[in-house]
């Protein structure tokens, strides 16, 4: 009987017959191996890294967006030949109007006058008449009567909604929501509230005549001109804290209303001013730049003009006058209206009534519109506002991930912040203000406080949902869309704040690669290792007679081969792991300060501690490589080992 140090004693010696091949095959196997264990390596520590940017600047959670799922016939869009129903439903809408008209009118000592108001059914011009010779209608969106059937609809839809914050509530709580926030638009656009370059106003781009400030169509580009184009959302502070300027520095104007632009908008609006430069193309560049910017931008301030649509029906009557006016300043027999308004002379002043020689009976009538539309409570009194902005925070808006043309430009975007809002006023910092200063009837109509709405007041709206881990957050997606528009579910739910979920897809996706690699790495080395210990075993056979004629066993040649096979899948454990760690180190040294330098730009982390790193190891994946690879070199010996140790010894030694 071999003792087992002996036995081991013995394995090393056979490890020096055979170099070249077994050479060979360390070679081969530890190559494939090596790179499964890179593969390893740097997705472990590619994804330790995202991840831990996205749970630095968002305090540990993963935020979800929810978009109610509302039926588009809920918000009374036009509807050609509406059903029967529909028309009956309309009929007593705009009867009860109509009586509540007359009502008002008696009691003011007026006549309502039927016939001088847009019914809410009008014939379908571009219909075929039907077979009966009756005319399809259209529903006329300009009639009073339609936003009283817009309200019946979205009444009776909260009534069996499933989409209000208590059923976000229920159905999130199920997958360990730990938070919500409201996320509410503040309902602006270009044409009612006109960002004032160098606070000077365009009347010419006014109202209807307003246009976007996007060039670009892209999400991207509608992102980036949202101040100029007067898109804002209200975000809690908490959600947008990173790119907000440091408080201890920032500078604030109490009458200011407090809001986070766009890197892009930000040089676009005040880089002449400040001497502002393009972002540069390097990310080590970036970083300084950021900074620099936060420091100029820190305190600027810039102005918007709100008017209602009652004042610019003013302003485009006003408008047309004073063209007709002027294109008729030679002609003699021109008589001018008896109603003209002037244009503002000042920025952002109110439309003035300039002449007025109507007779006593047309303003009578006019006034008389007016006092039955209050007690309906249609009328609209023309209203301006002069808003003061101040930039409070920068943040960076990369491109979508689908519309990259460069690795450089999909890192970004992968690494980069997803609230698909362009301009941020931070809810908290907005409340600060004073009170008397917030134009909360501009730009809060769409909040629970101010709105009439009945979606609103309900509930159905959109929020923000914080998850403790990605788990939770994706599987809590699952229950969702991703359009609102397209769902048949309650809810659109997508990320917030980050790219998390395409990064754990990419990382699942890059462990069945490694899988795959595995198992092509399994395959090939498993053949070479075969055929080399096949060789052994047989270029070993008079040595294993003589053994067995010395008195060995069975068991101590098995010994002797099985401790030789975890000589060499230890040179190749070793070689593999060292191999991967090496090439890790190269992808690290080549690309870690770079992915660095994009990661803190697209975040707004500029703290020296934080490190992209493409070197993680995860011990349970590093042990079972390790194992696969002792298991393969053992069980590649193990047919051979048997069909020599059953062999005749005396035999094997003539044969010899």
């Amino acid at each position: 009987m071999i003792k087992i140090m002996d036995a081991y004693k013995l394995s090393r010696t056979k490890l020096r017959t055979k170099r070249l091949m077994l050479a060979i095959s360390v070679l081969v196997s530890g190559l494939l191996f090596g790179l499964v264990f890179a593969g390893s390596l740097v997705t472990v520590g590619a994804y330790d890294s995202i991840t831990g940017f996205s749970r630095i600047v968002s305090n540990g959670k993963y935020l979800v967006k929810s978009e109610p799922a509302v039926p588009s016939s809920v918000y009374g869009f036009a509807e050609r030949n509406p059903s029967q129903s529909t028309v009956d439903i309309l009929t007593s809408l705009q009867n009860e109007y109509v009586a509540k008209q007359k009502t008002n009118a008696k009691r003011l000592g007026v006549t309502f006058d039927e016939t001088n108001f847009q019914k809410i059914l009008i014939p379908d011009p571009y219909a075929i008449k039907t077979v009966t010779g009756s005319q399809p209608y259209i529903i006329n969106i300009k009639s009073p009567v339609f936003p009283l059937y817009v309200n019946k609809l979205q009444t009776d839809y909260v009534k069996s909604a499933t989409t209000k914050l208590s059923d976000l509530r229920l159905l999130a709580e199920k997958y360990g929501a730990i938070g919500y926030h409201d996320n509410i638009n503040a309902g602006t656009y270009y044409r009612t509230l006109t960002y004032l370059k160098d606070g000077k106003e365009d009347l010419s781009k006014v109202g209807d005549n307003a246009q976007s400030a996007t060039g670009d169509q892209s999400t991207f580009g509608v992102l980036i001109s949202s101040v100029r184009n007067s898109m804002y959302t209200f975000v809690d502070n908490s959600l947008v804290k990173r790119f907000l300027l440091s408080a201890k520095d920032r500078k604030t104007d109490p009458s200011a209303v407090p809001v986070i632009i766009s890197t892009d908008e930000a040089v676009e609006m005040f880089g002449a001013k400040l001497g502002i430069a393009k972002m540069p193309s390097q990310p080590a560049d970036q970083i300084s730049w950021m900074k620099d910017l936060q420091i100029k931008i820190n305190g600027q301030t810039y102005a918007a003009c709100y008017r209602n649509d009652a004042e610019i029906n003013l302003l485009n009557q006003a408008t047309q006058t004073a063209a007709e006016i002027a294109s008729n300043k030679n002609n003699r027999d021109y008589a001018k209206p008896d109603l003209i308004y002037a244009l503002p002379t000042e920025t952002c002043g109110a439309v003035t009534l300039a002449q007025d020689k109507r007779s006593d009976v047309v303003k009578k009538a006019e006034q008389q519109a007016n006092n039955i539309a209050k007690e309906d409570g249609t009328y609209e009194a023309p209203r301006v506002r002069l808003l003061k902005f101040q930039v409070v925070g920068i943040m960076l808006i990369t491109p979508d991930i689908s519309n990259v043309h460069t690795l450089s430009d999909f890192t970004a975007s992968l690494l980069s912040a997803q609230y698909g809002v362009g301009a941020i006023i931070p809810k908290q910092t907005y409340e600060q203000i004073d009170e008397a200063s917030r134009p909360d009837d501009v730009l809060m109509g769409y909040s629970p406080k101010y709105s009439k709405d009945p979606m609103i007041i309900a509930g159905i709206s959109d929020h923000i949902v914080e998850f403790p881990n990605i788990a939770q957050a994706k599987a809590f997606m699952n229950q969702g869309c991703i359009f609102a528009y397209s769902c048949n579910k309650s809810f659109a739910l997508t990320t917030y704040g980050s790219n998390y979920l395409l990064v754990y897809d990419l990382q699942k996706l890059a462990e069945q690669i490694i899988s795959i690699a595995l198992a092509a790495a399994l395959s090939i080395a498993g053949i070479i290792i075969f055929v080399m210990m096949i060789r052994v075993i047989i270029d070993s056979r008079r040595e294993t007679a003589v053994f067995r004629a010395l008195g060995a066993k069975r068991r101590d040649i098995v010994a002797i081969y099985l401790l030789y096979s975890l000589n060499v899948a230890l040179f190749i454990l070793l070689f593999s792991l060292g191999l991967g760690l090496a090439v890790a180190v190269v992808i690290q040294l080549t690309y870690g300060s770079l992915l660095t330098d994009y990661a803190k730009v697209a975040y707004g982390a500029y703290s020296q501690s934080l490190r992209f790193s493409f070197i993680g190891f995860d011990w349970g994946v590093i042990a079972g490589l390790s194992l696969c690879i002792v298991l393969l070199v053992v069980l590649a010996i193990i047919p051979p080992l048997v069909r020599n140790v059953r062999r005749n010894p005396i035999s094997d030694m003539r044969e010899e």
